[in-house]
């Protein structure tokens, strides 16, 4: 069976200033989703959450699919809407390998899913740039709002990428990060939405906030640009502490008890910590401390994590993303 591929992704850098124009810092891993061509030309889409449900485009829907299912039919929706053609069809699987015992690590599994299945789904003579924008408005339409679609294009291009505005700029840089799971599963569109509440309420509090974190997401990319891993290094724990402090001025929880726990014991090592993503739950990363040998620094963290029982998920930086892996999926078909 042929099989594509598309990394998850984290947040290095830039969140909630994204949304406002300023640049993210987004890296996709090499845990992602997979799609697997199955035997069969009805085009029903399979999930490894309900293998024996599939997704039935041919079946009638009232809009109250499973929940399994809302993803693909949000794709299969926006590919009909846009009339892009179309792979010859085959069934497919959607697998995904971004939960761990059933809680989301918040490595952007739905991106991923949305860019893998545009991926699968659209004809190979479509240019690459109509892809990213299909999928791009699926995971628009799946989510129900316009995010700053950095999972997405991570998942699409691999490597460190600059988003923004939707559009992604590959970086040269690849700094030493380790990603510190908390174990619960964080909510990033009640977290966006919950945000925008408060600055709409508050905009005289919010702006100074704004401002600092646009501030530091620009300096985050020009340092990465400029390969200055001290600089990043210290810009992206800058912005952690950015973080608490508009937790504390708005309710939000961004950095809550958990993701606190976990940045402390890896500032303890002299790493540089912050939530990854949203907040609320999910990731920290860590970013090694320049200047002292990857052992020595790879072991203090480890040190510090195990005396408050915490671990590290084993991801790496994935160099090539969906886009890499499409037109060789469809030639082996």
């Amino acid at each position: 069976m042929t099989a594509l591929r598309a990394p998850g992704k984290a947040f290095l850098c830039g969140e909630y200033a994204v949304l406002d124009g300023a640049p993210a810092l987004v890296t996709a891993l090499d845990a992602g989703v997979r799609v697997t061509r199955l035997p069969g030309d009805r085009g029903r889409i399979h999930s490894d959450l309900d293998p024996e449900h599939p997704l039935d485009p041919e079946a009638m829907t009232d809009g109250t699919d499973p929940p399994h299912l809302t993803l693909p039919r949000a794709v299969l929706r926006t590919l009909d809407e846009a009339q892009a053609p179309r792979a010859p069809r085959t069934d497919l699987l959607l697998e995904s390998r971004l939960t761990r015992r059933d809680t989301k690590l918040g490595l952007g599994s739905s991106g991923a899913a949305c860019a893998a299945l545009c991926c699968a789904l659209v004809h190979p003579d479509v240019s690459d740039d109509t892809v990213v924008a299909l999928s791009l408005a699926a995971h628009d339409r799946f989510q129900g709002t316009r995010g700053s679609g950095g999972d997405v294009l991570a998942s699409l291009h691999g490597g460190l990428l600059a988003v923004r505005h939707r559009e992604a700029t590959p970086l040269p840089v690849r700094p030493t990060v380790r990603f510190l799971p908390t174990h619960i599963s964080a909510d990033t569109r009640h977290m966006i939405r919950e945000l925008r509440r408060w600055r709409r309420r508050h905009p005289e509090r919010w702006a100074p906030h704004a401002h600092l974190l646009d501030a530091l997401a620009h300096d985050a990319v020009d340092h990465a640009i400029r390969r200055d891993v001290a600089a990043l290094a210290e810009t992206l724990d800058r912005y952690g502490r950015a973080e608490e402090s508009l937790t504390e001025d708005s309710g939000v929880p961004i950095t809550t008890p958990a993701v606190l726990a976990r940045m402390g014991a890896a500032r303890a090592a002299g790493w540089a910590a912050k939530p990854s993503g949203a907040g609320g739950g999910d990731l920290v990363v860590a970013m090694a401390p320049p200047g002292i040998p990857s052992e020595r620094a790879e072991q203090d963290l480890h040190q510090a994590l195990a005396r408050d029982g915490f671990d590290v998920l084993h991801v790496r930086v994935a160099e090539h993303g969906a886009l890499h892996e499409r037109r060789a999926f469809h030639r082996r078909s």
